[in-house]
């Protein structure tokens, strides 16, 4: 099992564009979004906005581009991942109600994770299984191990992509620098919204 995301979705990107013109703008009409081929003169604009640094606020159109996904992570990723605050767990594998349905065999890599933690790990969950207390359900919790995949629904922004982006496409972890940072670099006109220079 590797680090991967599945069923995206990007909702906002034209609206956004064009909302980008709101601060200069001394009246607000009915907002008419064109056809992508015919947003040149909007996408100037918000390909100069989007170089301004995270936070600055002249980018902050960035933030009405939304981005839907199933991120799915070994559970040491996810304490990273949690340190931006502009994206929502919408909802994610529980293991507190499937720890003894899971098929861990699928969501681990076995390349990175030693074969006696997990033949454990499967044993504490028989036990917990054939006697499903609360004492056998934290052995098996206490002792998951860091590498077992688990999938999120995630929701978030261009603007903190770009964030996340910046902090992380030269982390030292690959889940970081060959999945998700390349990921975001590929989502539709993100390159030129926010990384344009870099």
């Amino acid at each position: 099992m590797e680090t991967k995301i599945l069923n995206v979705e990007i909702y906002g990107l034209k609206e956004s564009i064009v909302r980008s013109k709101y601060p200069l703008s001394t009246e607000i009409e009915e907002l008419r979004v064109p056809v992508m081929s015919a947003l040149d003169n909007h996408i100037n604009r918000a390909k100069k906005l989007g170089q301004f640094p995270p936070g600055s606020g002249h980018d902050k159109y960035l933030r009405g581009i939304i981005v839907q996904f199933d991120l799915i992570a070994p559970r040491y990723f996810f304490q990273e991942w949690d340190t931006y605050h502009f994206q929502e767990s919408i909802s994610s594998q529980s293991t507190m109600h499937c720890i003894g349905k899971f098929n861990i065999d699928q969501m681990v890599n076995f390349k990175h994770i030693d074969e006696i933690i997990i033949s454990r790990f499967k044993e504490l969950v028989q036990l917990y299984n054939a006697n499903p207390t609360i004492e056998n359900l934290l052995l098996v919790k206490h002792n998951m191990p860091e590498g077992v995949h688990i999938g999120r629904g995630v929701t978030s922004s261009y603007a903190q992509l770009k964030t996340i982006w910046k902090q992380r496409h030269n982390h030292k972890l690959p889940d970081w620098s060959q999945v998700v940072c390349p990921w975001i670099e590929g989502l539709p006109y993100f390159k030129e919204l926010c990384l344009r220079g870099e």
